[in-house]
């Protein structure tokens, strides 16, 4: 039985018609429904003998492998199997002949060289000695699809692995990602190489060890100019991979390897991303089969990700440091503190005891100049005394553990203007305080805060006889600004930078008593709270302070 009708190969069902006895036999009519469904298949078929010759094939087939059916009809099963010997195929055929039914996937050779994968359904037949007839599905796509899925989850398990290897240095980790790198790609040899686009040089970082094994040259250099590279820079120059599956072809941007490098056959290199940036290239070679598209995808999606991993390891290692660092200044803070707290103080209490005995004792002997003198000295203590005062405060600032709750920041406003009210019972002053929704905040540093500001504003209008104080607020989507506005000495905006800052003043002494640590304080109290604070001032014309505080969530 042949798939193909002798008279027309092209179409074997035409001249197949009514015989001059009437009605084609039932054996004829099937054998013609049997033609039609084979040369009409997307799917292969072909018959063979039992030694493996191709007695038959259809026309899928031969567009499957670019064979034609005279080419196919000289050939046996094993010349296109590429995965069989002639004797691994005799004994497929005799297993066939003695179960008369087999399924199994392998792959076939085609004319131009590549290679297909193909699931065959195989029965054998006992007729014209022996026959065997196949149903041959080209697999292909779905092979290669399973491969991707299988390779994403491999590179997914890389990164797993090296977001969790266990290293003592950066480049212990880039070691690991590498032979990540060459284990995916199916490779044999690699390479990571740092790049720095501002000197276009690229630095070795680390070579997979069949590299340092098989390489023999005498003086290893690490450092490349990238105008010097060759192939491999080109990941750099053209921003993408480079392929190649010969390497031992000539090709116009190779400039050769010294004497001694590693043999390369096939090679693939890709560059490496920080946001748009090039940090990296990372190369493999000498992969069994042909470097394609897919191993492209994969080594750029490892190298690019577990570059993400390294950055955030160096990150988090430098973090380490600096808060080592930290705590090492906090301890040296805290002796400090301690020295100022108690060891600064002892001299400044006898200076001033002793001064105040002197005065008391002999102050009817001194002149008018010299009691002034002395008083001017009692005076400074008391300043430094002060001082000492607001840089604990401010120390003690960044320690103090915070209690976040809903605060009714008009309430401490009135309860602190109430208190200054009392200090202040010689003074006409005026507060004015609007509506202030509630917040989310520590209650004793916000009074802190409070205190600050009004003080402040008292104080920078001591020299009016009618004082003008206004607090008050105005929402946002997600803050609330409040602010402190008076009609005092006010400032000049040009050294608006400096009122935050310790110690920096804008007033002098004789004007104004303080330290310069006050408004210090409430930036660092508002920045833990998670906000921001500025002013605004005219010279003679008032100031105005503005901080922001969280909402409060509704719940």
């Amino acid at each position: 039985m042949s798939i193909h009708d002798k008279s027309d190969s092209k179409n074997p069902i035409i001249g197949i018609g009514s015989s001059p006895g009437g009605m084609q036999s039932e054996e004829k009519l099937a054998e013609v429904r049997y033609k039609a469904i084979v040369n009409s298949a997307i799917d292969g078929f072909w018959f063979a003998d039992c030694e493996g010759n191709l007695r038959d094939v259809n026309d899928a087939y031969c567009a499957m492998t670019g064979f034609t059916r005279e080419e196919l009809l000289q050939m046996t099963i094993s010349d296109v199997d590429a995965t069989e010997t002639p004797a691994e195929t005799a004994r497929k055929i005799r297993h066939l002949m003695d179960v008369g039914y087999s399924r199994f996937e392998t792959r076939h050779r085609c004319k131009d060289g590549h290679i297909v994968d193909i699931e065959v359904s195989a029965i054998y037949a006992d007729i014209e000695g022996g026959s065997l007839f196949a149903h041959l599905r080209d697999i292909s796509r779905r092979i290669k699809r399973e491969k991707e899925i299988k390779r994403n989850e491999e590179r997914l398990e890389s990164l797993l692995e090296i977001s969790q290897h266990k290293h003592s240095s950066l480049h212990d980790l880039l070691d690991f990602t590498l032979n990540e790198a060459i284990v995916l790609t199916e490779s044999k040899l690699g390479y990571i190489y740092f790049y720095d686009d501002k000197t276009q040089e690229f630095q070795l970082n680390t070579w997979s060890r069949d590299v340092m094994a098989e390489c023999k040259i005498v003086e290893k250099n690490t450092v490349y100019q990238l105008e010097k590279t060759g192939i491999w820079g080109e990941a750099v120059r053209q921003g993408k991979p480079v392929m190649v599956n010969d390497f031992e072809a000539p090709h116009p941007l190779k400039k050769g390897y010294p004497e001694g490098h590693a043999v390369l056959h096939k090679y693939l290199t890709v560059p490496v991303f920080s946001d748009d940036r090039i940090v990296a290239v990372a190369g493999v070679a000498n992969k069994i089969t042909d470097y394609d598209e897919a191993d492209v995808r994969q080594l750029t999606l490892l190298m690019n990700s577990a570059w993400k991993i390294v950055e955030w390891k160096r990150a988090d290692r430098e973090l380490r440091e600096r808060t080592a660092q930290l705590e090492a200044a906090n301890k040296e803070l805290e002796s400090f503190s301690y020295s100022v707290s108690h060891d600064l103080r002892v001299p400044l209490r006898a200076i001033d005891g002793y001064s105040r005995m002197i005065l008391k004792k002999q102050g009817d002997q001194f002149d008018e100049d010299t009691k002034v003198k002395f008083e001017v000295i009692r005076n400074s203590t008391r300043v430094m005394g002060q001082l000492i005062d607001d840089l604990l405060a401010l120390s003690r600032m960044g320690k103090q553990e915070m209690t976040m709750r809903k605060l009714d920041m008009g309430y401490l406003f009135k309860d602190v203007w109430d208190e200054l009210k009392l200090a202040n019972t010689d003074r006409s002053m005026t507060l004015t305080i609007g509506r202030m929704p509630p917040v989310q905040g520590d209650k004793r540093l916000m009074k802190q805060v409070v205190i600050n500001l009004l003080s402040n504003a008292v104080k920078f209008t001591k020299h009016l006889d009618d004082t003008r104080i206004e607090a008050g607020a105005f929402g946002g989507d997600n803050e609330i600004v409040f602010y402190v506005r008076d009609n005092g000495a006010g400032f000049d905006m040009q050294y608006e930078d400096k009122l935050f800052a310790v110690f920096q003043r804008l007033h002098r002494n004789e004007e104004y008593e303080g330290t310069g640590v006050g408004l210090a304080i409430v930036q660092r109290i508002i920045h833990r709270h998670g906000g921001r604070v500025w002013a605004e001032g005219k010279i003679d014309g008032g100031a105005c302070f503005y901080f922001t505080l969280h909402k409060l969530l509704q719940t």
